[in-house]
């Protein structure tokens, strides 16, 4: 599940992921909410509590790239990290995370990030050109691999889909997704005597 509080009717924070147990969601995160803080609460597929065999490749561990390495690590799923920005690899190795430096479309890179193992590559960096030829390369290397790519828009990610990749997840839909997700909330709160008057 993911979940994003609200205090006073405004957003705090980046989504926060949890799981239903005993009647309840349990946030994944250590922080603590003042008492009447309300969630917006969006159910994801069930990821399985056991390890699946499944080994992912993440591209990009940006805010994207986090957020999938939480949902991977609740999980038990291994998995590797590809960033070219050498401080967040040496943070993620720090963690105790598998973390390589370099060009995702390159296929040295995708070696050492371990693709000859990998089922899953998920391409969360925000360059498309470089997101359309990773696919490309990693498709090469691994015929069977599922690519995810990010891209900005539909029209963008047929390039990525004609290089390789089996799913796109596109900004466009996802701020889609946000606004109704939002003002469903809103529109579901009693109005305040501001927003009445209105």
């Amino acid at each position: 599940m993911e979940a994003s509080s609200t205090s006073g009717g405004v957003l705090q924070g980046a989504p926060r992921t949890g799981i239903w147990k005993d009647g309840a969601v349990q946030l994944s995160c250590p922080e603590t909410f003042p008492e009447g803080t309300r969630f917006s609460v969006v159910p994801l597929l069930p990821i399985p509590e056991r390890p699946t065999g499944h080994f992912v490749i993440i591209a990009g561990y940006g805010l994207s790239g986090r957020y999938i390495g939480e949902l991977l690590k609740q999980s038990g799923i291994d998995f590797c990290i590809i960033d070219k920005n050498p401080s967040t690899v040496r943070t993620q190795q720090r963690l105790g995370h598998a973390a390589v430096e370099g060009d995702v479309a390159a296929e040295v890179t995708l070696r050492a990030a371990g693709i000859d193992r990998a089922t899953i590559l998920a391409l969360s960096i925000p360059d498309e050109e470089a997101v359309a030829r990773a696919a490309e390369t990693a498709r090469r290397l691994k015929p069977d691999i599922y690519i995810l790519a990010r891209c900005s828009f539909a029209s963008r990610g047929l390039k990525a889909v004609q290089r390789g990749a089996d799913d796109i997840i596109t900004a466009e839909e996802e701020v889609a997704l946000r606004f109704h997700e939002r003002l469903t909330l809103l529109l579901t709160q009693t109005p305040s005597p501001a927003g009445a008057a209105s």
